[in-house]
């Protein structure tokens, strides 16, 4: 439902949003409900798609999903490394075998 018009709302007809009224054959259960949480992006790109005139504009939140950040996985890495090889020395990293001569 949106608006003050709280006889209308949005379903989907495929995977094509459409504006519905209610009681024309359209129940509640029919309406489109957004889970701003959902793993899946593809709603939350649909409802970004939506203008006006043909549809409400869509405002607030439309994914709030967490996921470990790129730093807290390199960081993650990093200590599993130390814990199996131990903190190891920057002398011996530039003595180890995987060096090249620049001519």
């Amino acid at each position: 439902m949106f608006g003050k018009d709280r006889s209308k709302g949005i379903r989907l007809n495929g995977l094509d949003p459409e504006v519905v009224s209610l009681n024309n054959g359209v129940a509640m259960d029919d309406l489109l409900v957004h889970d701003e949480k959902a793993p899946e992006p593809s709603l939350a790109y649909l409802l970004s798609r939506m203008t006006y005139p043909d549809f409400p504009e869509p405002m607030g939140v439309f994914r709030a999903v967490e996921h470990p950040t790129f730093e807290s996985q390199v960081s993650e890495q990093i200590d599993t490394a130390i814990e199996k090889k131990g903190p190891g020395k920057l002398a011996d990293l530039f003595r180890s075998d995987d060096l090249w001569t620049v001519e």
